[in-house]
């Protein structure tokens, strides 16, 4: 197969959705979880399976709770998904399979030195661990253009599967648990999955996707049963006991948001967009992959293309339920990096003429199958909304209430029985106003709307689903 191939082979299955980072990587999505990048630095396209369905990380870990049959589970699902690739459970000890240990700024490097000393003495008190393992405290990393010194524990030999995640359960948790000490949460990287060629895959006689032949070149399989088959059934089936683990609603919505077939019933104003899936940061103008340090990416793009050129832009940010209203990545948030995007007119004229660009070179490749003969000549209108989804009517007047709340500096919290300061109590930016006034300021670059939107929330023995519904958004008036 080659790459436009591959592209669209998971376009034509509605239950992937690829987002697309420049012209040298997709990344391919199932429920809202990554789980593949599609790779073409070279003339050898390549795909590598995604760690993001099996990572250890502390919302897994608190829903794992210690509990031995949990860690079970999550080993299954490894072993499960390795097996996709045809990857032993044995590690490349030549590759740099290491533990980056984040250093908090609080405290003083020698409280942080003693501390680190008796969290990793407690770590690896057994013996065989400590033989396989080097604690350097000036690592160089190598590789993406920089190099940077930090403290790591590199892996010197091979492991097991099971033996690395009992390991790196172990390693999270006790970070996790050590608040205080001046280190924080570090970043896994023990293991790094094999990358396949995108010319040893081929679909079979079902048309599913299946590994053709091996990276020695000598055929794995080629029909029935001993066929490797990476899509489909198997990595469905993996994600659902993934998800019974560990379920991310706002991913899922994204997700749902992005492949949902009436999507033009949503809302009034969509007349024949065509979605266009791909990520920005807002803060800067620049595509998601160009600078990893911005904040502020979108969540979706929506284009209308009328007959002569001219375009809507919605830009649309989701949320479901109320987690994410407040805070570094709430809706506040969201309106004052939109505003630093299209007040500063080099910024703004750099961001557009970048999406337009980037949708027609997609118009040009049929890449998404967009049917639209027109390509983009002028952008005539920004729409920026924000989506709320929510599962029941409860969950509605809480979103309300809060919506509300941030329209005043202070207000009667009923969970904590006083008044509270709005801004301290959701962890808003300081430079925060009342919600109202930040649509006023934002209104004055591009139109600006917050929408309740209805779902059908499903749990059924673990296995959790939100369905989107062809019912029209509810707009919240914020007066």
């Amino acid at each position: 197969m080659n790459l436009e191939e591959i592209r669209k082979y998971f376009r034509e299955n509605k239950s992937y959705v690829i987002k697309i980072r420049e012209k040298t990587k997709d990344i391919v999505y199932y429920d809202g979880i990554k789980i593949m990048e599609i790779k073409n630095k070279n003339k050898y396209p390549r795909i590598n399976l995604s760690p993001d369905i099996f990572q250890i990380n502390e919302k897994l870990i608190k829903s794992v709770n210690n509990n031995s049959s949990g860690i079970e589970k999550i080993i299954k699902i490894r072993n499960f998904v390795e097996g996709l690739f045809d990857i032993k459970t044995k590690f490349d000890s030549n590759k740099e399979n290491i533990i980056i240990l984040n250093e908090s700024d609080k405290y003083d490097s020698k409280t942080k030195e003693e501390n680190l000393k008796k969290i990793l003495y407690g770590l690896f008190k057994n013996e065989d661990i400590n033989n396989n393992f080097d604690y350097i405290e000036n690592y160089r990393s190598k590789g993406r253009g920089y190099h940077k010194e930090k403290k790591v524990l590199k892996y010197k030999g091979n492991i097991s599967l099971e033996e690395l995640t009992k390991l790196e359960y172990e390693i999270v948790k006790t970070f996790i648990e050590s608040e205080g000490t001046g280190w924080t949460k570090p970043d896994v990287k023990l293991y790094s999955f094999r990358e396949i060629e995108i010319s040893d895959l081929k679909k079979n006689k079902e048309g599913k996707l299946v590994l053709a032949k091996g990276k020695n070149e000598k055929e794995i399989a080629t029909k029935g049963k001993n066929e490797k088959e990476i899509t489909t059934d198997n990595i469905k089936n993996a994600i659902l006991e993934y998800e019974k683990i560990s379920f991310e609603e706002e991913k899922y919505y994204q997700h749902q948001f992005m492949i949902h077939d009436n999507i033009n019933k949503k809302c009034q104003e969509f007349k024949n967009i065509f979605r266009f899936e791909e990520e920005y940061y807002t803060k800067e103008g620049k595509t998601a992959s160009k600078d990893k340090t911005k904040r502020g990416r979108i969540d979706n793009i929506f284009v209308d293309i009328s007959k002569d050129g001219s375009a809507s832009l919605y830009l649309i940010e989701l949320k479901y339920g109320t987690n994410v209203l407040g805070g570094k990545q709430g809706i506040h948030c969201h309106l004052h990096d939109m505003k630093d995007l299209l007040s500063n007119e080099s910024k703004k004229e750099k961001f557009l003429n970048l999406l337009k660009d980037r949708i027609n070179y997609r118009i040009e490749t049929s890449i998404d199958d967009i049917n639209t003969p027109n390509k983009i000549t002028n952008i005539k209108d920004i729409n920026f909304y924000i989506v709320i989804g929510y599962s029941n009517e409860e969950e509605k007047e809480e979103i309300s209430n809060i919506l509300k709340e941030f329209n005043g500096n202070y207000s009667y919290c009923k969970k904590c029985n006083c008044y509270k300061d709005v801004i301290k109590h959701y962890d808003l930016p300081k430079e925060s106003k009342e919600l109202k006034e930040e649509f006023k300021d934002l209104d004055k670059y591009c139109n600006v709307k917050i929408f309740l939107d209805k779902t059908n929330y499903q749990n059924n023995e673990g296995a959790k689903k939100i369905e989107i519904t062809d019912k029209e958004f509810e707009k919240f008036d914020i007066e």
